[in-house]
């Protein structure tokens, strides 16, 4: 019976320090796990803000531009409403002369008239 119970003895103490060092390889293994996630996680943050600033860049540029071109069409469009304004003025003008040259022509053709 005593030589069993030292049998087992030792086979338990055998598979204690084979638990032991099986515990001490896996803390090794995820400390190694854990630096090598930690690069990943900061590589892949590094790599999403240079392409979230590329992009932002972009726009920035985009919306520039859009801006300059936004302002030279409201300065054709300033220009035109200008033109329009003279053209109009013009046709105004004009319009006015035209009657009042009617109503000479009128007044002198009936003072030709009833003489």
């Amino acid at each position: 019976m005593q030589i069993q119970i030292n049998k087992l003895t030792t086979e338990v103490s055998a598979l204690d320090a084979t638990q032991r060092a099986n515990h001490s390889a896996i803390s090794i293994l995820q400390d190694a796990n854990h630096k090598e996630n930690r690069k990943d996680i900061h590589r892949l943050f590094n790599g999403q803000q240079a392409l979230v600033d590329s992009v932002t860049n972009g726009l920035e540029k985009i919306a520039d531009r859009m801006g300059d071109r936004m302002s030279k069409v409201e300065s054709d469009v300033v220009q035109i409403k200008i033109n329009w304004a003279k053209a109009v003025g013009y046709v105004t003008g004009i319009s006015v002369l035209g009657a009042v040259v009617f109503e000479l022509v009128k007044v002198v053709l009936e003072r030709t008239v009833t003489k």
